[in-house]
């Protein structure tokens, strides 16, 4: 029987839990680490324009697809819950090596990212959050997603899914009317989803969250002691700027920022106003990480590196 990733010989797949997962890597591998994370259902799609701007920054960017979605294994009966996923995304920086990476998440990516900082802060090194599912409130969903979610309709909904529903909610709620990167994005979209078990796969993970998890997740915010910086869009539908405003209250020192015209997916539309906002703060917050580091180790080196010059000293005398 073949492996996952033996349909895909041209991508890169990394083994996580028994699962192909799919991930893009890009930039400087000895630059700081940069983790990508993606929407509800979506893939590395959302972050390619961003993954080629940080990589000239001189970042060592690494966009994965979780299980279920992009071009990562689908398979039937998984673990689609958000611990398991925030699970996994702490073994993916353990696998691939990313030492403290910043983690950038958007929409239910975003809730992925601010647990994984609370839950795994040895792990996470700064964050940066996007129209992000915070709270359980405020929220607007469209009506496919609505129906989605809904116990009885969720178990047939992969058989109602279709291109057109798809296109309307990507224009609708996604991105800026006139975008002309719309039609091609659904196109791969769609491949994806008719990947083997991939509908299947979108209506596990629409069934993995409620309101009740991200309630128990929020109350982790306070926990999160990493830089933060959100960025939120100026038209932002599925979750208003109240989400933000609560969310940088809730955690020490986060700042906010709105990106102006801004759509849930801003960061695709325009890779631009996301990058010109996250690499001047990485490079700060992430040199400053750094920088402290180095200085922690000399201060422990220097007690040691004084007593070696003394023993050495009588030794010599001797």
């Amino acid at each position: 029987m073949k492996r996952w990733r033996d349909r895909f010989p041209d991508k890169t797949f990394v083994l996580v839990g028994g699962l192909d997962l799919h991930y893009e890597r890009s930039g400087k591998k000895t630059g700081r680490p940069v983790l990508l994370v993606h929407g509800l259902g979506d893939s590395t799609l959302t972050w390619r324009g961003v993954a080629r701007l940080l990589g000239k920054a001189g970042f060592d960017v690494v966009a994965i697809d979780l299980r279920g979605s992009g071009y990562s294994e689908k398979p039937l009966g998984a673990d689609m819950t958000t611990h398991a996923l925030v699970e996994e995304l702490a073994n993916v920086i353990d696998l691939l090596e990313l030492d403290r990476p910043a983690v950038c998440g958007v929409s239910y990516g975003g809730l992925l990212a601010l647990l994984l900082a609370a839950r795994h802060a040895n792990r996470v090194g700064a964050l940066i959050v996007s129209n992000a599912l915070a709270y359980p409130e405020p929220v607007n969903l469209p009506l496919d997603l609505r129906l989605a979610r809904h116990p009885l309709l969720n178990g047939f909904g992969h058989w109602v899914m279709n291109r057109r529903a798809l296109e309307a909610t990507f224009r609708a709620w996604n991105f800026n009317e006139g975008y002309a990167g719309v039609v091609d994005r659904v196109d791969e979209h769609w491949r994806q989803l008719n990947l083997p078990n991939g509908k299947r796969a979108f209506m596990a993970l629409v069934r993995g969250f409620d309101e009740t998890v991200i309630a128990r997740g929020a109350a982790l915010y306070p926990m999160i002691r990493v830089p933060t910086l959100l960025l939120w869009g100026e038209r932002e539908k599925w979750f208003p700027r109240e989400q933000a405003e609560r969310l940088v209250r809730a955690i020490k020192g986060a700042k906010l920022q709105i990106v102006p015209g801004g759509m849930h997916l801003f960061m695709e539309e325009d890779p631009r106003a996301f990058s010109t906002r996250a690499i001047p703060f990485l490079k700060k917050v992430l040199k400053k990480k750094a920088k402290s580091t180095r200085s922690r180790l000399a201060t422990l080196q220097r007690p040691v590196v004084k007593r070696a010059v003394k023993r050495a000293t009588k030794a010599k005398k001797r």
